[in-house]
C-alpha cells in the first residue's frame, strides 16, 4: 500500500507550494506593558504544473512581492526595532524561502519625525527625502522595500474586501 501511494505522488505530475505574506504588529516590551499581536495574511497555494492558467491578480501581487524581496540588501531580511517600541513584522515565504523584515518606523514616523539609520529624528523643517538620501544604500533599500511591501499588501487586502 505504501508503494502505491508513493507511486501516485510521483506520477501525479503536480507539485504544490504555498506562498504567503504575513504582516503582524507586535506590542512593545516596556515593563508592565501588555503584549499584543495582530496579523493579516495573504496566501497562495500554487499548482506548479505546466498547465497553469493565465496570471490573475494574486499571481501579479506575488510577482511584485518576489521582485521586492529579491533586491540587494533585502533578501536577507531586516530588523529595525527600537527598545520598548511596537514593531511591524512582515514575513514573506516564496517557494519555501523565508524573508523577515521587522521595523518600528511605520508606527513611529509622523509629519514631525523620520526614521533614519540610527533612530528616529525630528524633521525640524528639513526635507525627509533629503535626510533619507544621506543614509546608507542598504538602509534606504530595506526601508523602501518594507514600505512598498506594506503598501501593496494593504492595497491588495482593500481590493479583495471590495470584491
Amino acid at each position: 500500500m505504501k508503494k502505491i501511494i508513493s507511486l501516485l505522488l510521483v506520477f501525479s505530475g503536480h507539485v504544490f507550494a504555498e506562498d504567503s505574506v504575513s504582516i503582524s504588529t507586535q506590542g512593545g516590551l516596556a515593563p508592565g506593558a501588555s503584549r499584543w499581536q495582530s496579523t493579516i495574511s495573504i496566501n497562495r497555494t500554487a499548482n506548479n504544473s505546466k498547465h497553469n492558467s493565465l496570471p490573475n491578480a494574486l499571481d501579479t501581487y506575488f510577482s511584485r512581492v518576489k521582485e521586492i524581496v529579491s533586491k540587494e540588501y533585502v533578501r536577507d531580511g531586516w530588523n529595525y526595532s527600537l527598545p520598548e517600541a511596537r514593531v511591524v513584522r512582515i514575513e514573506v515565504v516564496l517557494s519555501g524561502k523565508k524573508v523577515v523584515l521587522v521595523s518600528a518606523h511605520p508606527l513611529l514616523e509622523d509629519k514631525k519625525s523620520i526614521a533614519l539609520e540610527f533612530g528616529i529624528t525630528s524633521l525640524e523643517g528639513k526635507d525627509p527625502k533629503a535626510l533619507l538620501d544621506q543614509q546608507s544604500k542598504a538602509f534606504q533599500a530595506r526601508k523602501n522595500a518594507f514600505d512598498e511591501l506594506l503598501e501593496i499588501t494593504m492595497s491588495k487586502i482593500k481590493s479583495d474586501l471590495k470584491n
